[in-house]
């Protein structure tokens, strides 16, 4: 096997390494610019147990009044740029000062370092968003206080529970249960059993639960976020997952749900335009692309799933270990905001996205394939009176993606990988000027993007996994196949998986435990689209936007094929086939349980 590192000379300094490569067609690729900073791994390394370790942030105590301690994010500084805390509401307001970080000892704490916050007697929640060192923003994350912890317990917890047995790992009782018996392995934690545990509500993970809920499997969905309300989710609904809507009796309620439709997809390439698809020519019953909140389609699920006596999505609760029994995993050890619960399960599914807990306590490797950009994800206010069709841009080293959302334009501003520094350096006005020059409708909103807080950094990667499971454990969704965002597919292709995982697994479940073979059975029918899926998204990486990224004083020529697409519409269908139905759509065939 060819050694895939370079040794650099000893005390080589901060800089930029570019790669070049011939592809297999023989056609040279690059360069692609690699910033190398001996500085940067403590760094990279501490936002990663940031990103491990959310529940964490903050904890609180009462000692002459109500505190709220932040020392684990002093410890890990050197990774943060900026912190914001809110006081109750939902919304970060306050900076808060953080130490400056030594990056001889990033994370030492010193005498004098202040590690906590008096907060008035009646706070009941916390809020606290992070800006990375590299630009990039985390999610909101929302904490109750240890004041609202104390009266939830005195009001909820019944005093009996505490002489509750436990069962065995790896029981298949249909019997669903908190018990408050401490284990020997964590002596604070309640203990819970289902026949199947859901790690994570994404589109993945709520779909299937609500399959298996309606299949009437004993199913808990495990979300780590208090709520679905986050930015730089996919928010594109294709025809087909509007078809497994309908499918599923939900068509008509989902499409009362405030979005807009796309039925044609135009671009300006090198200031030509041209139509890249036409859904319109699609045999299927919904044919557009509903754009939707992402929240609004996870908020709609849960509220659906409702009506099943065997599906519970738990809130605020995340995985931070698995258990095991010998080689089989028996469940997760989750945090919640009233301590650690174990989850025990027959079946473990982890939903839980790229940055997968349950894939990396589990070993299993990833195949990174790499993508040669990222985004910048932002808002412009849009006027009633503003319409226009085009939705992707493209000159010389640039390349821009909008789409209308009603009330505003969400915009995606590509550059190269690893460019976003280039791109604060030159400044947000440099920036601003770029976008209104290739989209002057955005000239009058432009004004609402007031500083780079308002540019969210999206790292674009493609990976996969070899192997999707282990006895008693499986991984679909992006925890098992991350995609890249072109053709906007990520969403669809996790509703894809839940619904042949459910179609797969369903009855088994209902009889006992499925076998590991019976688990890759969700792989072999769902590798095959979406490897496909990857590669065509290589495919347009490579020869498009590569190109477009690259920049020079040539002017930009729309590549032939989509030049013969523009103008044959009969070969309209041929992309819009592949972006809205994909390849090897599924249909629900998992049954439902009839009613109790």
């Amino acid at each position: 096997m060819p050694n895939p590192s370079i040794e650099l000379p000893p005390g080589a300094q901060a800089g930029t390494i570019e790669v070049r490569y011939v592809d297999a067609s023989g056609d040279m690729q690059g360069p692609f610019p690699i910033k190398f900073d001996p500085e940067a791994a403590p760094i990279r390394d501490q936002r990663k147990i940031l990103d491990m370790t959310a529940t964490s942030w903050l904890s609180f105590r009462q000692f002459n009044g109500l505190l709220v301690y932040y020392s684990h994010l002093v410890s890990y500084r050197c990774a943060i740029r900026k912190m914001r805390i809110g006081i109750d509401p939902a919304v970060p307001d306050n900076v808060l000062k953080m130490p400056p970080c030594d990056l001889r000892d990033p994370s030492a704490i010193t005498a004098g370092m202040l590690l906590y916050e008096k907060l008035p007697p009646a706070t009941q929640f916390m809020s606290v968003e992070l800006t990375y060192r590299d630009g990039s923003v985390s999610e909101v994350f929302a904490r109750r206080t240890a004041a609202t912890i104390e009266r939830f317990l005195k009001l909820n917890m019944l005093p009996s529970l505490g002489d509750a047995t436990i069962g065995q790992y790896g029981s298949c009782s249909s019997e669903s249960r908190v018990m408050e018996t401490a284990t020997s392995q964590h002596p604070d934690s309640r203990v819970r059993k289902v026949r199947c545990c859901i790690v994570g509500g994404g589109p993945a993970g709520m779909m299937l639960g609500y399959l298996l809920g309606r299949a009437g499997i004993d199913v808990v969905v495990l979300e780590k976020h208090a709520d679905f309300f986050r930015d730089f989710r996919g928010d594109t609904v294709h025809p087909s997952t509007l078809q497994v809507m309908d499918e599923l009796g939900l068509i008509e309620g989902f499409l009362k749900l405030p979005h807009q439709q796309l039925q044609t997809m135009e671009g300006l390439i090198g200031g030509t335009k041209v139509r890249i698809a036409d859904l319109s020519r699609l045999n299927t019953k919904y044919p557009f692309i509903a754009f939707m909140p992402q929240w609004d389609f996870l908020n709609f699920l849960r509220e659906a799933g409702t009506r099943f006596a065997s599906l519970e999505v738990l809130m605020s609760t995340e995985a931070i270990d698995l258990i095991r029994r010998g080689d089989t995993i028996a469940g997760v050890r989750a945090s919640t905001p009233d301590g650690i619960i174990d989850v025990e399960a027959d079946l473990t599914i982890a939903c839980d996205g790229r940055h997968s807990t349950v894939r990396e306590h589990a070993g299993l490797g990833v195949e990174e394939i790499g993508a040669p950009m990222d985004v910048l994800w932002f808002r412009v206010g849009r006027k009633p009176d503003e319409a226009e069709n085009l939705f992707a841009r493209i000159e010389p080293g640039k390349m821009m993606v909008t789409f209308d959302r009603g009330d505003y334009w969400q915009c995606a501003y590509v550059i190269a990988k690893g460019q976003y520094d280039a791109v604060k350096a030159r400044g947000l006005q440099a920036l601003l000027d770029d976008v209104v020059r290739m989209a002057p409708i955005l000239k009058q909103g432009i004004a609402d993007v007031k500083s780079f807080d308002d540019v969210k950094l999206l790292t674009v990667a493609i990976n996969r996994l070899h192997r999707w499971s282990r006895p008693g454990l499986l991984l679909i969704g992006d925890a098992a196949h991350a995609m890249s965002p072109v053709g906007g597919v990520g969403v669809n292709l996790a509703v894809q998986d839940a619904v042949a995982t459910a179609n797969l697994l369903a009855d088994r479940l209902t009889r006992g435990c499925p076998s590991e073979d019976e688990l890759d059975a969700v792989r072999r029918r769902r590798e095959f689209p979406m490897k496909m899926t990857q590669r065509m998204q290589v495919i347009v990486q490579n020869h498009i936007i590569s190109g477009a990224l690259k920049g020079g004083d040539r002017p930009l020529k729309v590549p032939l094929l989509l030049r013969l697409i523009s103008a044959l519409p009969w070969l309209q269908g041929i992309p819009a086939r592949f972006i809205a139905i994909g390849v090897r759509p599924e249909h629900v065939h998992s049954k439902a349980a009839p009613p109790s």
